[in-house]
């Protein structure tokens, strides 16, 4: 998509339409039929806060880490900037499109990329853990910080065996993705950011790379 850096009336409804495929049709049944905040299932209120809280740090990281880069955000006025940047806080976690070149965008930016495909959407599509797992985890954080025994959202319980299940999914995710970047750092001739990357993209089902995967042999899939 990289032809359309500048195309306002192309990458705004795309990215609309990724935002709502992201949350699912559960998520906007839920909303219309209830039409209040309050009312809203724990599951949507965690999709929804997350989400829009994962848009607006990826956004916002993405300016402050490549606002100066000429070969990305540098070059462009700052609507487009914002524009693109928020382009790719939406895509890394569901759609796999990108406005900028991902060879040249720097080290701290490929990080926090890595860590929004790690995240993913939601639980009925999409890869990564899952918003809803990392909301989960969040909590549970929390919880931990003020010595509860209990995990709460949005003034609801969760039930034990919801966090423990999160929990592990989530330990379970870190270790795939690390025996895979391992793996990869090992038989692979790339430094080791573009081939942790690779192997983030690959386990969030984003099909983003830093370019090299064509050239990747056979440990990596492509030969």
């Amino acid at each position: 998509m990289t032809a359309y850096q500048q195309d306002w009336p192309v990458l705004v409804p795309l990215a609309g339409l990724i935002i709502l495929g992201g949350i699912s049709y559960t998520v906007m049944a839920d909303v219309a039929g209830r039409r209040s905040w309050r009312r809203l299932s724990v599951d949507t209120k965690l999709i929804l806060s997350t989400s829009a809280v994962l848009l607006l740090v990826g956004t916002a990281l993405m300016l402050i880490t490549e606002a100066a880069n000429p070969s990305t955000l540098g070059s462009m006025t700052w609507p487009d900037q914002f524009l693109n940047a928020a382009f790719h806080s939406v895509s890394l976690r569901t759609a796999g499109f990108n406005t900028v070149p991902l060879s040249e965008l720097r080290e701290p930016t490929l990080f926090f990329n890595m860590a929004l495909m790690f995240i993913g959407g939601i639980r009925l599509n999409g890869g990564g853990i899952k918003v809803q797992t990392f909301s989960l985890l969040f909590f549970a954080i929390l919880a931990s910080i003020r010595g509860s025994d209990y995990v709460v959202a949005f003034g609801r319980e969760i039930p034990h065996a919801q966090v423990y299940r999160a929990l592990s999914v989530a330990l379970l995710a870190v270790a795939i993705v690390f025996a895979v970047a391992l793996t990869l750092s090992i038989t692979e001739p790339f430094d080791f950011t573009d081939v942790f990357f690779e192997a983030v993209s690959a386990f969030g089902t984003v099909g983003l790379s830093t370019g090299i995967t064509p050239e990747l042999g056979i440990w990596g899939g492509s030969s």
